[in-house]
């Protein structure tokens, strides 16, 4: 899901210059905590601090969903991209 949504959502130049690669882990970690957000929202806070704590980045509290989208930075074309395909998925159910 991840892969195409950064396929589908990034230039050509921008692919040229690596992009594709660089947003990868991001696009698949924040993809799961936009998947856990619709699928199993109690689920989601823990997975982002799991995530943050592997990433080596401090957590004390607060928005652990915030938290991982500054960790895990993703274009909002990509991130969108994503949303809409879960969003899809869960239409046809």
């Amino acid at each position: 899901m991840s892969a195409r949504s950064i396929a589908d959502n990034i230039t050509p130049a921008e692919r040229r210059e690596g992009l594709a690669d660089r947003m990868a882990s991001a696009a698949a970690v924040r993809g799961g905590a936009l998947l856990l957000q619709r699928a199993a929202p109690e689920l989601a806070d823990g997975y982002a601090r799991y995530y943050l704590k592997a990433a080596g980045v401090a957590f004390s509290g607060g928005d652990a969903q915030a938290a991982l989208a500054a960790a895990f930075p993703l274009d909002a074309r990509v991130r969108d991209a994503i949303a809409s395909q879960i969003a899809s998925v869960y239409a046809g159910i």
